[in-house]
């Protein structure tokens, strides 16, 4: 590798948290230290487009927020297209510019956060009783008020 492949690993290294992390060998590191890596990994091979499944699994909170606005970030400034699957709907309404949710294999909701999710849906695909919050100056939180809702479609109601 040239001095700039090294410059991008360095930045992407940087940029997940995982500088220190670079002499330790995969076998050593925790879940979410190889999570963060992984996504290090990917960010200095430079593509147009990311494709990520659970980039927050394994990570504390604080890391979960760190990776969350770095990847918000980087789809902003670089040209770069993030998409993530996520289930945490707080995380996924905080960073994501367009939510799309799928239940059952279509397409039930399309839009920014705000647009996107509501306690209705929230029934609809998880089966859980919730109210979404608005903040005037924030995304909407997901709120669970008690777990599964009555007479939800989801087999695990139905095992009640």
């Amino acid at each position: 590798p040239g001095a700039q492949d090294l410059a991008i690993v360095a930045a992407a290294m940087d940029m997940t948290g995982t500088a220190a992390l670079g002499d330790r060998p995969l076998g050593e590191l925790s879940a979410g230290e190889l999570q963060r890596v992984a996504i290090a990994r990917a960010l200095a091979q430079q593509p147009a487009i990311l494709l990520l499944d659970e980039p927050t699994s394994h990570l504390d909170l604080r890391q979960q927020l760190r990776i969350g606005e770095m990847l918000r970030r980087v789809a902003h400034e670089w040209p770069l297209a993030v998409m993530a699957v996520m289930h945490d709907l707080n995380l996924a309404a905080r960073f994501a510019d367009r939510l799309l949710v799928l239940h059952r294999g279509r397409l039930v909701a399309d839009g920014p956060a705000p647009a996107a999710l509501s306690a209705e849906l929230v029934r609809e695909v998880y089966g859980v009783d919730a109210v979404v919050q608005r903040p005037a100056d924030g995304e909407p939180m997901l709120v669970i008020v008690r777990g599964l809702a009555p007479n939800s479609t989801d087999g695990l109601a139905a095992a009640r």
